[in-house]
């Protein structure tokens, strides 16, 4: 019972600034004395620390109340996103605050082994210049191109032609011993962005897809990306009769695909532009039509084009879908998917936190 109480105070600190013994108590519906006792066995993990009062001419007379907050401090998560073309590597605190970056470009054609020992070693590079240890990480999450199985190996790869089969996580979990390690499909890791703090913040459901010279979809359900039995839900790029590899072609078959993408609006651009979306279209009508998801989600290269491809693709849709979809562009940039990755950390945090069977941590130093 003392493990239970002290998960239900975590989980009101967690995401706020602080909060007082009385606003504990209201909220858990739990006793003062209770609340003491929790707040008190929190401190000694080094999860909780007492916040000091404000200065006597900032606050109303009296004896200021107790206030309480989580350590965001305690520990550290790592967010990675290995693409095809490089790597990209955010370090965080535990409520997601981001405190470095990096990232290095990598060789399309480096052997698996390769491409995960410049993953673990930019890792430790990261960790080594900010002067952090292994220790301090809490958890570490991956976004990667290809199907991902639920133990966080790659089990199919159309663009990296040897990383099916890589164990991504277990890499991860013998660098890191005392942390947890996940691994994601990029698009799933795209929504997950969206979900958090994007254009699907306001959602249950949506449809996330990452556009580009490749197309990856994303189904959002209830909040999370819908993995499918197999890690492949939303794959239907591979599928021509739904368009997307004669969309893809469209933007590769035009040596000015780089001005699509960058914005330009020369006759070339407008032409592989408008192309790509005849194609591009189809799937999304069908995946929307599908899942009857409120709206859909331009991610990726192709979210920076703006009202010349999200307007075409919202007359599309509201010609051929029996209810209204809102398309819209994602406004996470380029980040998208290692924020995905961010928040696939920060969700392995949370589930040791606030599980009442958890073991103690070594406090932080």
């Amino acid at each position: 019972m003392k493990r239970q109480n002290g998960v239900a105070v975590l989980r009101r600190l967690r995401g706020v600034e602080s909060m007082s013994f009385t606003e504990l108590s209201e909220s858990t519906r739990l006793s003062r004395p209770t609340i003491e006792d929790a707040v008190a066995e929190l401190i000694d993990d080094g999860l909780v620390v007492a916040i000091a009062p404000e200065p006597a001419s900032n606050r109303p007379v009296g004896r200021p109340a107790k206030r309480f907050a989580f350590r965001a401090d305690a520990g550290l998560v790592v967010a990675c996103e290995l693409g095809v073309h490089e790597l990209r590597l955010m370090l965080a605190d535990l409520d997601g605050v981001v405190l470095a970056r990096g990232g290095q470009g990598i060789d399309a054609d480096l052997p698996a082994a390769g491409r995960l020992a410049a993953m673990t070693a930019a890792v430790s590079a990261l960790l080594a210049d900010h002067s952090r240890t292994p220790a301090e990480v809490w958890a570490i999450a991956v976004s990667t191109t290809g199907i991902v199985d639920a133990n966080g190996t790659v089990v199919r790869s159309s663009r990296l032609a040897d990383w099916a089969g890589t164990d991504i996580a277990g890499a991860f979990e013998r660098m890191f011993p005392q942390a947890a390690a996940s691994v994601g499909n990029d698009a799933r890791c795209a929504a997950l962005a969206e979900h958090w703090i994007g254009a699907g913040a306001d959602l249950d459901a949506s449809v996330t897809v990452l556009a580009g010279t490749t197309m990856a979809a994303a189904i959002t359900i209830d909040g999370k990306p819908y993995l499918g039995r197999h890690g492949a839900s939303g794959e239907i790029g591979g599928l021509p009769e739904l368009g997307w590899p004669r969309a893809a072609a469209a933007l590769r078959e035009f040596a000015s695909a780089g001005g699509v993408l960058d914005g330009g609006d020369d006759e070339r651009s407008r032409a592989a532009l408008a192309e790509f979306i005849e194609h591009f279209a189809l799937g999304l009508i069908t995946l929307v039509t599908v899942l009857d998801t409120p709206r859909l989600i331009i991610a990726g290269e192709l979210a920076g084009v703006g009202d010349r491809l999200i307007g075409p693709l919202q007359e599309r849709l509201d010609s051929a879908c029996l209810f209204p979809v809102e398309v819209v562009a994602s406004t996470l940039g380029t980040d998208v998917s290692v924020l995905g990755a961010l928040r696939l950390a920060l969700n392995d945090v949370d589930a040791w936190l606030f599980d009442t069977e958890r073991a103690r941590r070594p406090l932080a130093s």
